[in-house]
């Protein structure tokens, strides 16, 4: 009698056999799925990087793995990664593969990670492609964070675009109204409309907030629908200069990958498959999934790529270049490497841009309240 940790019962039954012991009866044990969601939740790029590269450290060392989760767990002082660490360590001393144990907690560890550290099990290099993970995961970290940081300058205006016209509506045109009362003259178009605008935020502010609680439910459900997302995905690549963006995104992001994947030793047709789960994007996913099945029936992923309107011309000729010399792997990771420096660029011209045209919003803004 005792219990195992196992996705279903034919795994539990693994797990015994390989101690040698056999099932008489095997049952789920009631009433742990809901702290087990709990435990399971996202830790940041940062996170991961330094735990790929501490056991990478290790193992290289000398250490046996088991042994260097464990003296990773312990030096967690984050208490929700030290419960995940320390769930990993049980799994292992319970008979699990590293990447199987890594594979029961998918909301911290995805598809890639766990696919690359099984490429790494299998072929006795697992200290070289958790070093390898870490590299990309700290890389793939400053991308993002530039990215992100592009788009922090013209947010914090306009937030405080909106905050600062909230206060003259609120505070300063009341405080003008009995001004203009007392001065009897009939005022202009202009004038009234922000009287009336300044009235309704301050009387009926608890409807405003309404609608937009009700407006952001309503958005965040429909994102989260089949139809918008795909209407999201669509619109994201053809918004002028936000899309030619965002493609250089996804292209880095799909070259990167498939490069990680494919160098970690991953057959190209289950690279392909894991890395359209992970693009984020359902129009990338649709065309990946397809070169796949075009893949698996023997046609040249050059030739797939070519054809979809998806992906740009340049990716096709690079992928038939690597297919042809027998470093696919190399010549993807030159690819990320082009469209990483190509986004840096794009993103200095978005946020160069940016800066006068949020400026022009101010004005245009202060120029109607002194109006």
């Amino acid at each position: 009698t005792g219990t195992v940790k196992a996705a279903n019962e034919i795994e539990a039954e693994g797990l015994l056999v390989k101690h040698n012991l056999i099932a008489l009866e095997i049952a789920s044990e009631k009433g742990k799925a809901a702290f087990s969601i709990n435990i399971h939740r996202k830790i940041s790029a940062k996170d991961k990087a330094i735990f790929a590269r501490q056991l990478s450290t290790m193992i290289s060392a000398g250490l046996p793995l088991a042994k260097a989760i464990k003296v990773t767990s312990a030096q967690a002082s984050n208490p929700q990664l030290k419960t995940i660490y320390q769930s990993i360590y049980k799994d292992l001393e319970e008979g699990l593969s590293f990447s199987n144990a890594l594979a029961r907690h998918p909301q911290t560890f995805d598809k890639v990670f766990v696919s690359v550290v099984n490429a790494g099990e299998n072929t006795g290099k697992l200290d070289v492609v958790l070093k390898q993970l870490a590299d990309q995961l700290e890389n793939d970290n400053n991308f993002i964070g530039k990215v992100r940081g592009a788009m922090y300058y013209p947010g914090f205006i306009l937030v405080a675009l909106v905050g600062i016209g909230a206060y003259m509506l609120m505070v300063v045109i009341p405080q003008l109204k009995s001004i203009f009362d007392q001065a009897g003259a009939k005022l202009p178009i202009a004038t009234r409309m922000l009287l009336a605008m300044s009235d309704f935020l301050r009387t009926k502010w608890w409807m405003v907030l309404v609608i937009l609680i009700f407006l952001g439910v309503i958005f965040k459900y429909w994102a989260s629908s089949s139809s918008g997302k795909k209407t999201k995905d669509q619109l994201q690549l053809k918004v002028p200069g936000i899309g030619k963006l965002f493609d250089g995104i996804y292209m880095y992001r799909f070259s990167k990958i498939m490069s990680m994947l494919i160098g970690a030793g991953v057959p190209l047709l289950d690279a392909l498959k894991i890395g359209g789960s992970v693009m984020n994007n359902s129009l990338y996913e649709k065309s990946i999934t397809k070169a796949a099945s075009q893949v698996e029936r023997g046609v040249p992923l050059s030739v797939q790529l070519s054809k979809d309107s998806v992906f740009p011309p340049f990716i096709g000729q690079m992928v038939a270049v690597g297919e042809e010399t027998g470093q696919l792997d190399g010549v993807l990771s030159k690819v990320a490497d082009y469209y990483e420096e190509a986004t840096d660029q794009a993103i200095m011209t978005i946020y160069t841009l940016s800066e006068p045209a949020v400026l022009l919003l101010m004005g245009v803004g202060v120029a109607f309240l002194v109006f």
